[in-house]
């Protein structure tokens, strides 16, 4: 009777043993999958972070076309350059319904004291309201403080650190500080270094463009300022600061096409080469043409359809 019970305990033993023998091996092989996700998987990019990059491509765009209205007339946008042609055509249809030499010459005069007139009037309502130079670039820094005081939050918790987030608050301030005292070389540059303290933040949450992308526009759009200003050993050390992060972008561009990798590489070359050479106009002719491949090199990493400007 006692072997019978001493059997029957050993069975009993052995079958709650098996039971939880199998409960353990089904929880340690469903648990790995939770960590491993939580672990490696980055949070998605607020959209606060995509409006700040929006504004600050603004500001850029807009720094820059005064800039290049300023050092290069002749690559001023269309728009003036149409203004000044109607200018002249408006002239030589007066020369042509004069009659004599001498209502020619009173004429010319009275055109010119006109011109001049119109000229005065023209500084002395910019110099009424000298804002209105910087509207677009004030409005577009509006956006981007409001939207940095939602995003700051989501990326202190995200992971940036306090060195990173005041990094990019100071850059901030100096950029605001420089565009309303309209000092457009300085404005444009800490725009350009406001751009790159983005892509230190973007690096922190999921994106579908490699932060090397936002690396190497900076690299190019750096070189393209300093040689603005002639500051030419600057403008060299950063165009040669794009090869590294542009060599591991190319590894990780497999969504884009073998055309626009190939465009966008000889795009950098030409522009090394131009800076090499110190002159103005081949930079900013190669690096209109780099912005605009590597603008069609985002839009297929981060999935849009068509191309853009």
């Amino acid at each position: 009777m006692t072997k019978q019970k001493y059997s029957i305990y050993l069975i009993l033993i052995i079958l709650v043993s098996c039971l939880l023998i199998c409960g353990c091996s089904q929880k340690s092989s469903s648990q790995p999958k939770k960590p491993e996700t939580s672990m490696n998987q980055k949070p998605k990019t607020p959209s606060g972070a995509k409006d700040i990059l929006k504004e600050i491509d603004k500001i850029i765009s807009e720094l820059d076309k005064k800039t290049k209205a300023v050092k290069m007339p002749m690559f001023a946008t269309q728009g003036q350059m149409t203004a000044q042609g109607g200018q002249g055509q408006d002239s030589s249809q007066s020369d042509g319904s004069q009659g004599g030499s001498g209502q020619s010459d009173g004429k010319q005069a009275e055109s010119q004291k006109q011109s001049q007139g119109s000229g005065q009037g023209k500084t002395q309502g910019k110099e009424q309201q000298p804002g209105m130079k910087y509207q677009a670039e004030t409005m577009s820094l509006l956006k981007i403080h409001e939207s940095w005081n939602s995003l700051e939050p989501e990326a202190a918790k995200a992971g940036m650190s306090s060195t990173s987030r005041d990094d990019f608050e100071q850059e901030l301030d100096k950029l605001t500080a420089s565009i309303s005292e309209q000092k457009l070389e300085e404005s444009l540059i800490s725009a350009i270094e406001l751009y790159k303290k983005f892509s230190d933040l973007i690096q922190i949450f999921s994106m579908s463009i490699p932060p090397d992308y936002f690396q190497v526009k900076y690299e190019a759009m750096a070189a393209m300022a300093f040689a603005a200003q002639q500051d030419w050993e600057q403008a060299s050390a950063h165009i040669t600061n794009i090869q590294d992060p542009w060599n591991r972008l190319k590894v990780q561009s497999q969504k884009a096409s073998q055309d626009i990798l190939m465009k966008t590489d000889f795009a950098v070359t030409d522009l090394e080469n131009a800076v090499n050479s110190k002159q103005l106009s081949l930079v900013i002719i190669k690096g209109d043409i780099l912005m605009k491949n590597l603008k069609a090199l985002e839009q297929k990493l981060s999935g849009q359809q068509g191309g853009g400007q």
